[in-house]
């Protein structure tokens, strides 16, 4: 199993280094397989084609009469709708073709996948992250599913955006190690919904306020909790922020993307904060990779209009040896990270002293602004 090519860059070597370290020493010279860079036009034919709700599964019987023009124009902005809302966070995750899992890696890091599972209630999707599962043969190399043997999906409700997964009492029988890992697989998976913010669990119908290692849910659990939670000296949590940052990781030659949660120091411009944070890389001893240069830095405070985020940056950002050159993991870096908050729809990038158009390492030209990109995907 590996992943589409099309989210992988080939046409030039691919210079990562762990953060904290000199580039010149530290470099890693990859060649991962030949990519197609997804244009925006391209994308909206994909989610025209597959788009559907998992939770909408009702079946019309065969004697319904045909919609009046009122019902049919309702049901047009309907499907309007739905289309638009599918890549707020995760892109088409609420799909009756693709579905995105939130799995172990190698490394013992929560990742996205997303996989062609058919269409799934929001139960069924769940029903995947059991180990031992349907999907076990599927998964690509190093990655493997979050919840115990034999753990079932009794049932799922979703009300005012939480979901109530009900389990069964399997489920309880992980290594403490997983406890938090299977946390936010569970909540990340089930969030990447539309119309779910939140997850509360249940064994046997009984509410689960305690985990058997010590996590409390009794509040629930929401993507605001975190991710691959970073270790950090920030003990105050008045007066910092929590930011989730996309990386990069390896495994098996192939390249996909990891998100991590990291407290920053509070300040009137977040935006800012997740770049800065982006450009200094992975922590000291993170396994992850980054591909952005050291130098890299922002010339200007980022500006959001229209829920278009503006980044301008100095020239360190494209590659100058192969000729002002912007890696495609790069910029999904960017967007990943930046489009996990709500107000930002798209971002743009532009770099000072460049006058032609900025050219991507998939040799297209870097569009006016992106969207948030399809990553992660199993063939």
């Amino acid at each position: 199993m590996r992943i589409d090519k099309r989210v992988l860059i080939a046409c030039l070597p691919l210079l990562l280094a762990a953060c904290g370290g000199n580039v010149d020493d530290v470099l890693e010279e990859i060649d991962p397989p030949q990519v197609e860079f997804i244009t925006e036009e391209e994308l909206a034919n994909y989610l025209e084609e597959t788009t559907t709700n998992v939770n909408q599964q009702d079946e019309s019987p065969s004697n319904m009469n045909e919609p009046d023009e009122t019902e049919s124009e309702s049901q047009s902005e309907l499907e309007e709708t739905t289309d638009d809302v599918a890549l707020e966070k995760d892109g088409p995750v609420a799909d009756d073709t693709v579905n995105q899992l939130y799995l172990l890696d190698a490394n013992g890091q929560v990742a996205p996948q997303i996989m062609r599972v058919g269409g799934q209630s929001l139960e069924g999707l769940l029903s995947y992250l059991v180990q031992g599962g349907p999907i076990e043969e599927s998964l690509p190399s190093g990655f493997q599913a979050v919840l115990p043997p034999g753990t079932e999906i009794m049932d799922v409700t979703v009300m005012s955006g939480v979901a109530e997964i009900n389990l069964s009492e399997e489920f309880l029988s992980y290594e403490e190690t997983k406890e938090t890992a299977i946390l936010e697989a569970l909540t990340w998976t089930a969030t990447s919904v539309e119309g779910v913010d939140r997850i509360k669990l249940l064994v046997n119908g009984e509410e689960v306020e305690e985990l058997p290692h010590g996590a409390s849910v009794k509040d629930g659990y929401s993507r605001s909790n975190g991710i691959n939670l970073e270790l950090t000296d920030h003990v105050d949590l008045i007066n910092t922020d929590s930011v989730t940052l996309y990386f990069l990781q390896q495994q098996a030659g192939d390249i996909y993307y990891v998100p991590v949660t990291r407290r920053v120091d509070a300040t009137s411009n977040k935006h800012e904060a997740i770049v800065n944070e982006l450009l200094s890389g992975p922590e000291f001893s993170s396994p992850l990779l980054t591909d952005v240069h050291q130098d890299a830095a922002l010339t200007d405070e980022p500006t959001l209009k229209d829920g278009t985020l503006t980044l301008t940056f100095n020239d360190a950002l494209v590659n100058q040896a192969e000729g002002a050159i912007l890696s495609e993991e790069t910029v999904n870096m960017l967007v990943l990270s930046l489009t996990e908050n709500e107000e930002i729809d798209r971002v743009a990038i532009e770099v000072d002293g460049l006058e032609d158009p900025i050219m991507m390492s998939t040799g297209e030209v870097l569009a006016e602004s992106i969207s948030r990109p399809l990553v992660n995907i199993v063939e």
